[in-house]
């Protein structure tokens, strides 16, 4: 399975479990960064998908992805790290895919500072 498309599973994981989190928040601006984050999540990793099918061709499949557990502090620094370890092999040599990742990157970091800031 290509990295590619374990970056589009793992951040469609952690969009749904930040979505629940949304959903279950105590503080309306938990609430409201959490909305902001799985919101923005989706629409880039469509986007990263997009973009590599055209450059690299169809994905033949997608692997599964555990919908993380605890809290989103901790899952969202977690794909923080993951994404930073894998933005070369997920991006194929592609700059414009190289882009996206850090885009997602830069969005996870602004729904950690969010998360950490307003309670």
């Amino acid at each position: 399975m290509s990295v590619a498309a374990q970056l589009v599973s793992k951040c469609l994981a952690v969009r749904t479990a930040a979505h629940k989190a949304h959903l279950t928040a105590r503080s309306y601006a938990r609430h409201v960064a959490l909305n902001d984050f799985y919101d923005a999540l989706l629409d880039a990793v469509d986007e990263f998908a997009e973009v590599y099918m055209g450059l690299e061709g169809r994905f033949d499949s997608l692997p599964s992805a555990a919908v993380p557990a605890g809290q989103p502090l901790e899952f969202i620094r977690e794909l923080v790290t993951w994404l930073e370890s894998n933005r070369g092999a997920a991006s194929a040599g592609h700059k414009a895919l190289e882009n996206i990742v850090d885009n997602i990157t830069a969005l996870s970091a602004r729904a950690i500072y969010k998360l950490e800031t307003l309670r």
